[in-house]
């Protein structure tokens, strides 16, 4: 025992070599070869020292940070299993493990490793939340951008790319060039076929580019040529897509990928030999390819040599049980063969994927459903093939390799080869503030909240109110009903003050400006309650749109067309019915589901925030909604959003939407979850979806399990599923005249049942709770890497020089984050004196826009550190700017405002005690 607790001893400068291993030397330190062999007998002394430690000393409390070490030593060592259960068990031991982003990071990369991406997720972006100035924020951007990628949540993956590719590469494991093309196959994923192929083509052209990259590109390029028609003709895409895949090849020869494709590509234009020495060269290379298998398969059953098919797709199916191409194709060889049981099973074993897009076989598995009773077992011969076969490999070792390639050679559509982990890094986490306070964990969505509710309280009836008088409108018990209730219902209140809803018609806006821009989104018209794909066959919560630009006039014009091509088809309906339609053929029934659906399917047109901020342009519409009472105003001294001293478009000013039936605004809460008045003028309705604050976390769970980003993504949610689920919604429709006031964090959606235009802007009602929840979301944003478009520092300093506040709990919030933003602005300009940036003092404009960092999207108060880039001058906070240069080398710091002026606002924000009713 002696001798052994001598080995294992570490001396003091072993013991400052493993100190100063952690998991941003992750992709840097390679101790899995010979490169750093004394660094990893180290690390395996460390590890047995540790490993032995806890049974000869059972009576002594480990500290959980010493699971945290021992997880990343086994990350370096690449054995992400035993990472995996080290770092658990630091979690499970250490209540405050979000606060280190090297446990946070390394169980990322464990999960990435798994691909058990949102898991992985979750912890990359706490890491970043944590140490917004983290070393390996480069890395982990990379990893989120692929993540997100292969969830088709294009617009984060877009944004995180950006980041990474903003960040120096000096420190990184990864090239520009290699960004480059993940954002070449971006482009390629989202559809944008020419662009990703001039991106591509772009990349071939750098000299830099290493063999294995540009491998990859000619690879993805020939793919892209091979699949895209509308890349050119049919004959000239194959010549370039055989001529880069041949290139791959001589660019990489030991990879199997390129000369499976390469065999695809002959394959489809009849070369059937060429095809087979391309599939058998890739064989050699990569033995354990299933896709390669079938499509061997594919290609014998397609020469007709069933026996030699058999062999190919059994090869397949056993490197890939879950390959549903190979199961299919094996499903049709064994009906070809006059066995349908064999064939049923096969087709069971390819799964949903393979049944989901194909109607001729769920046919066909119907059909053999009925009459397998009929069918005969199996031949002997067949029987006697298989066990030869098996016999045959049960003899051979062949060794099975990672797949190259994550195309199923079932589908032409496959959107990409399997895509290499990036693996490298930077250095040096900083430190995070957050406006709720110190020692506060992030905000993260709350669970349904118990006890489960009943059917009743699941369909809860919309709150309404009914205003009939002047007085009415202006009583506090009408504010007072709409702060009490999730969404409410105001009917009345238009009339009661006499608001003038025909300035805000289509007739009166074309009148006063026709040329005015208008978003359109170009939607499928669907009934309220259903959402279905593209194709028409399953219901899904995705909703998709198309954006373009139109005028005032021009949709106008289809506004109008459209009534009148609805009121022409209720006319011939009319006629059809008084001439006896008769009964339907089976035909006509038969067509009655999906097919019919997607036959009847029409595009609709949206006219989506037309602004109405311009007082030049619209004074007598924004001077007739100044009638309203104060607390639904759109600029009012109650008003938080009228405090942040700059237009915010959509929040502090009025937006219109110009509507036909169908027109839908996808599920979403408010931003930073401000409450928002919209009012219907008509002449048609609209179907609102509402579902309390509280339960926003079980509809972002629903849209996790359908794979869409809360907060990026546009979804249509099923009320049903949410019931389910155990959310409550209301439902109620907004006729014209109705105001509906949505409070804080409601979550929403609706859809325009008749022809109408309704105008909508945010208040932020002056209470704890509307400030509170703006700050959560404030910071669940900066946790989620989106962008905050209310400026919450910027604007709780500009409340606390404005309002005297008597609330306890109000005063409590603001005063933090008056300190918190104060704190973090003086270690900014503390920082960037001790580097000898220069500090000048900038000001602040007035109605000038507040400041977001260039690179992150936080909010940047005070301490602008400003950098020319591309001929404009670029704002980042501390850790981006430290991450573009340490030394903060050219970068000028600007301050805002004068400090003595912030303590003054400081020391005068104190809470003021009503001494009786506040006057009016």
């Amino acid at each position: 025992m002696d001798e052994k607790e001598e080995l294992l001893h570490l001396t003091s400068q072993e013991l400052q070599v493993l100190s100063e291993l952690d998991s941003r030397q992750f992709g840097f330190l390679k101790l899995r070869g010979n490169e750093h062999g004394r660094t990893r007998a180290l690390v395996l002394k460390a590890e047995e020292e540790r490993a032995c430690s806890p049974g000869e000393r059972r009576d002594i409390c480990i500290d959980p940070k010493t699971y945290c070490k021992l997880g990343h030593f086994h990350l370096l060592l690449e054995d992400h299993a035993k990472a995996m259960s080290a770092y658990q068990k630091f979690y499970a031991l250490e209540p405050d493990n979000w606060k280190d982003p090297l446990f946070l990071y390394g169980l990322g990369l464990c999960y990435y490793h798994y691909n058990a991406f949102e898991w992985a997720t979750k912890a990359l972006l706490m890491a970043l939340y944590v140490a917004p100035g983290f070393s390996r924020a480069a890395d982990a951007h990379a990893r989120l951008a692929l993540m997100f990628k292969a969830r088709r949540h294009w617009t984060a993956a877009a944004a995180h790319l950006r980041r990474a590719r903003l960040a120096p590469h000096q420190d990184a494991t990864f090239t520009r060039l290699e960004l480059s093309f993940h954002a070449a196959h971006l482009l390629e994923a989202r559809g944008l076929k020419k662009t990703a192929r001039d991106a591509y083509e772009r990349l071939l052209k750098e000299p830099q580019l290493s063999s294995t990259l540009k491998a990859d590109v000619c690879r993805q390029l020939g793919w892209l040529y091979h699949r895209c028609a509308s890349l050119g003709e049919s004959a000239g895409r194959a010549r370039a897509a055989v001529w880069c895949l041949q290139r791959a090849v001589a660019a990489e020869p030991e990879s199997g990928a390129g000369l499976y494709l390469l065999g695809r590509c002959f394959a489809a234009q009849g070369k059937v030999h060429d095809a087979f020495i391309a599939y058998r060269n890739s064989v050699e290379k990569s033995e354990g390819n299933a896709d390669t298998w079938c499509s061997i398969g594919v290609l014998y059953q397609q020469q007709n040599q069933p026996m030699d098919a058999l062999q190919a797709y059994i090869c397949a199916v056993q490197l890939d049980k879950g390959h549903s191409a190979a199961w299919t194709n094996l499903g049709s060889l064994y009906e070809s063969c006059q066995m349908p049981r064999d064939a049923f099973a096969c087709y069971n074993n390819g799964g949903s994927a393979a049944t989901a897009c194909n109607t001729a076989l769920r046919q066909r598995l119907a059909f053999l459903r009925v009459h397998l009773a009929h069918a005969p077992m199996a031949s002997a011969l067949m029987q006697q093939l298989l066990s030869q076969y098996r016999l045959s490999q049960a003899a051979r070792t062949r060794p099975v390799a990672k797949n190259d390639s994550s195309m199923s050679s079932a589908s032409e559509n496959a959107e990409s080869l399997a895509e290499d982990l990036l693996k490298k890094e930077q250095a040096g986490p900083a430190s995070s503030w957050s406006v709720l306070g110190d020692g506060l964990p992030p905000p993260e969505p709350p669970g349904v909240p118990p006890p489960r509710l009943t059917a009743d309280q699941l369909a809860p009836p919309a709150p309404f109110v009914y205003v009939e008088s002047k007085r009415d409108a202006f009583s506090p018990q009408l504010q007072d009903f709409c702060l009490k209730h999730p969404i409410a219902v105001v009917r009345g209140l238009t009339a009661a003050l006499k608001l003038d809803l025909g300035l805000f018609s289509t007739k009166t806006l074309v009148e006063a400006w026709p040329d005015h821009a208008v978003e359109v989104r170009t939607q499928l018209m669907q009934s309220a309650d259903e959402n279905w794909d593209p194709s028409g066959r399953r219901r899904v919560w995705a909703c998709a749109s198309h954006r373009s630009h139109t005028t005032v006039r021009k949709y106008a014009q289809y506004q109008a067309g459209s009534f009148q091509d609805s009121l022409r088809e209720e006319r011939e309906r009319g006629a059809g019915g008084a001439g006896g339609g008769g009964a339907l053929s089976d035909s006509d029934g038969r067509e009655a589901g999906p097919a019919k659906r997607r036959r009847g399917a029409r595009m609709l047109r949206f006219g989506t925030n037309v602004d109405l901020s311009d007082e030049r342009k619209w004074r007598p519409q924004l001077a007739e909604l100044q009638k309203l009472p104060a607390f639904a105003r759109v600029a009012s001294a109650a008003n938080m959003l009228s405090h942040v001293g700059h237009v915010i478009l959509g929040m502090n000013t009025v937006q219109l939407y110009m509507k036909v039936p169908g027109s839908r605004t996808p599920g979403h809460q408010e931003n930073n979850n401000f409450c928002s008045i919209n009012i219907n003028i008509g002449p048609g309705d609209c179907e609102w979806f509402g579902v309390p604050d509280a339960y926003w976390g079980g509809v972002k769970e629903l849209c996790d399990r359908h794979g869409l980003s809360y907060l990026h993504g546009s979804w249509w949610p099923d009320p049903e599923e949410l019931r389910a689920h155990g959310v409550p919604v209301y439902r109620f429709t907004q006729r014209p005249g109705d105001l509906v006031w949505v409070n804080a964090g409601c979550v929403h959606w609706v859809q325009a049942t008749g022809w109408c235009n309704n105008i909508a802007w945010n208040v932020g009602p002056l209470t704890a709770r509307q400030y509170a929840l703006a700050l959560e979301r404030y910071e669940w944003n900066k946790v989620e890497n989106f962008k905050s478009i209310v400026p919450m520092v910027h604007l709780t300093w500009n409340l606390a020089r404005n309002i005297r506040v008597s609330d306890p709990r109000l005063h409590g919030a603001v005063r933090t984050c008056l300190r918190q933003s104060l704190r973090a602005a003086a270690g900014t300009l503390a920082a960037a004196r001790a580097r000898g940036v220069p500090v000048r003092f900038h000001g602040r404009a007035r109605g000038e826009a507040s400041h977001y960092c260039g690179a992150c999207e936080r909010e940047v108060w005070h301490a602008l550190l400003v950098r020319a880039h591309e001929r404009r001058h670029v704002v980042h906070c501390l850790a981006c700017a430290r991450r573009a240069s340490p030394a903060l080398a050219g970068f000028l710091c600007l301050e805002e405002h004068h400090v003595d002026e912030l303590a003054q606002v400081y020391d005068a924000f104190v809470l003021h005690r009503a001494a009786g009713p506040a006057p009016d």
